[in-house]
């Protein structure tokens, strides 16, 4: 699994983590998600 988890300051304030496929297509490949949701939502990668 290729797969980076970003949390820089847009994210922190705003309570979110934005995951980003390394494989995936260029432009199609981040994903912007609650916090609270991340567990999950790698689960669904893996």
């Amino acid at each position: 699994l290729t797969i980076a988890v970003i949390c820089g300051e847009n994210e922190f304030n705003d309570n979110t983590v934005t995951i980003k496929n390394l494989k995936g297509v260029k432009g199609e490949n981040n994903q912007t998600i609650p916090k609270a949701d991340l567990i999950n939502e790698i689960k669904k990668l893996i």
